[in-house]
């Protein structure tokens, strides 16, 4: 079986003619095992890996296993080759834009310079680091944190964004409505309180016209016993 991996340009497809055309000719079990020879953390083995799947997301090819003929390129690189999508993206982008520095450094300072500083800084931020010749991850991140974006703060909100307002009116319904309900309970119970001092009344003015009848006849009694005597 023939070895290949792909090699990245800046032409339209991404892929060199020659090489493309030696994977054309290859059934795609036989460049799956091709690539998963160069799944490993060796730079230039990883290199290759990333660009036999660009070959693969390009040409669509992944797709003549009947499995994946209505998947993702996503989904089928997870499932053959655990690889999540974001981490082949940031790979390939190193790999394709920066070769030789992404061999040099990893793909992975590519990203962080892109990350931290912008793409636009990226060219400038590997001349420093390659100015001095340096190999260590800790000067290196110097560099980079020197010409990282500056931070931007937030500005101090003066007024309220729309979600807190709707939640604060809905918060104020709430209370409005609580407070209602407990307004309609203590009117409810004044007015129970009022009933229970009108009847009292009432039994006050029976209990006061009934008082002179009671001496009344207390005293009638007494004058019977008296003449009885």
């Amino acid at each position: 079986m023939r070895r290949s991996g792909v090699v990245l340009m800046r032409s339209v497809g991404g892929v060199k003619k020659m090489n493309k055309e030696s994977l054309d000719k290859m059934s795609l079990k036989q460049i799956e095992i091709e690539t998963k020879k160069y799944q490993t953390k060796a730079k230039n083995n990883r290199k290759h890996f990333i660009e036999n799947l660009q070959y693969l997301e390009m040409t669509k090819r992944y797709r003549d296993d009947e499995m994946y003929t209505n998947s993702t390129f996503s989904e089928y690189i997870i499932d053959k080759f655990e690889l999540k999508k974001s981490t082949y993206e940031r790979e390939r982008f190193a790999y394709l834009q920066f070769p030789k520095e992404s061999l040099e450094y990893g793909p992975g300072i590519i990203n962080k310079i892109k990350d931290e500083c912008g793409s636009a800084k990226i060219k400038d931020v590997i001349k420093e680091i390659k100015k001095t010749s340096t190999k260590k991850r800790e000067k290196i991140n110097d560099i980079i944190k020197k010409n990282a974006k500056p931070v931007k703060s937030k500005p101090e909100r003066t007024e309220p964004t729309p979600k807190e307002m709707r939640l604060r009116i809905a918060f104020l319904e709430d209370e409005n409505k609580t407070l209602r309900q407990s307004l309609l309970e203590k009117n409810d119970q004044i007015n129970k309180l009022k009933k229970t001092i009108s009847a009292l009344k009432q039994y006050k003015s029976a209990y006061n016209q009934i008082i002179p009848v009671y001496e009344r006849v207390q005293n009638s009694l007494k004058n019977l016993c008296y003449c009885t005597k």
